[in-house]
């Protein structure tokens, strides 16, 4: 999470630079580490784009958090943002505080240990979801 925090750190200083693009992209860079660093600790894949909304969305999901996915969209806006430049500093600045919610949530969740999640998926794209994460089917859980 250190890394996440000093991505962040980082963010702030391109935005007060009025580096929009380099600010959006740390702060996608400080919520994705800390995402991975969740899935590393829970033994799940994440070794690509996709399985970082996974994660995030098992664990909104996993914590009744609906915010956080929510929170994630506006993030992954601002790496979107990187390549096509349409972001205002205004829209970069909420950004950045939707990042740091999304760093508060996930280090506290962090700090759950997996075998005591009570989710349990009603749907097939959450057992999807978590086939994606553990490469297990949710009957072997």
């Amino acid at each position: 999470m250190a890394l996440s925090h000093s991505y962040i750190r980082q963010a702030e200083e391109e935005l007060r630079r009025d580096d929009v693009l380099q600010a959006g992209e740390k702060a996608w860079g400080a919520v994705s580490k800390a995402i991975k660093a969740v899935a590393e600790d829970w033994g799940w894949f994440h070794g690509h784009h996709n399985l970082t909304h996974e994660a995030l969305f098992w664990l909104a999901d996993e914590s009744g958090i609906a915010k956080l996915k929510e929170a994630f969209a506006v993030v992954d806006h601002l790496h979107r943002n990187f390549y096509e430049n349409v972001l205002t500093e205004e829209e970069v600045a909420e950004g950045l505080e939707r990042a740091r919610f999304i760093l508060q949530e996930v280090e506290a969740l962090r700090a759950t240990p997996p075998e005591s999640c009570k989710f349990v998926p009603t749907s097939n794209r959450q057992r999807q979801r978590w086939e994606n994460l553990t490469g297990r089917k949710w009957d072997d859980h």
